[in-house]
């Protein structure tokens, strides 16, 4: 699950170009259980062991943008952005077991890992005013380039021990990154209001 909620306030500082200001929140979340194990005495199983783990990244930034606006008709238009942002991030990583002939279960570990993220967006949109002051406008996402740095991750947690062991996919979280996408799962719809 990938997810990102944007608010900005834009004014326009000419005709068609925009300056202005926002708040974002990016959330990113990843689950896996797998059979670990078993212990089998005289052919019956007398241990069958799952884990289970997650990683949960999330994190907010304020961002600064500037923003081109070509109207194509009086309701349609199409417009580029360059956005530019910078923020924290917390990552929560968790992992379990789980005995399902003995039901017993325990919590292996459980650990947040601090840090910080800044990077640059240049994206495509195109707007279309349903009503007077009222549109939708549909981003499509184009250059990333994005910076994160995170700190050494810290224990919550740690109970019991672990009779197996096994891995989990980690969110992407990278010291640097670039990158280009129009895919339409990285696209993004909106509402906007002209005042």
């Amino acid at each position: 699950i990938k997810s990102t909620f944007s608010s900005n306030v834009g004014y326009f500082v000419v005709d068609n170009l925009v300056l202005g200001i926002g708040l974002n929140y990016h959330y990113w979340y990843n689950s896996k259980t797998d059979l670990a194990g078993t212990e089998t005495v005289n052919g019956v199983d007398v241990r069958k062991v799952y884990v289970s783990g997650s990683d949960m990244l999330n994190g907010i930034s304020p961002s600064v943008f500037v923003k081109y606006i070509y109207p194509v008709t009086d309701k349609l238009g199409v417009s580029i952005m360059a956005k530019g942002f910078m923020g924290k991030l917390t990552e929560l990583t968790y992992e379990s077991e789980r005995d399902v002939i003995q039901e017993t279960s325990h919590t292996d570990y459980s650990t947040r890992t601090d840090g910080n993220y800044k990077g640059v967006l240049l994206s495509p949109e195109l707007r279309y005013l349903i009503k007077k002051r009222l549109g939708l406008q549909l981003n499509f996402n184009g250059l990333n380039i994005v910076s994160i740095s995170m700190g050494v991750p810290s224990t919550v947690s740690t109970t019991g021990s672990s009779m197996y062991q096994t891995s989990y996919p980690s969110p992407p979280v990278i010291n640097k990154a670039t990158g280009i996408s129009f895919a339409p799962k990285d696209w993004s719809l909106g509402v906007f209001l002209l005042l």
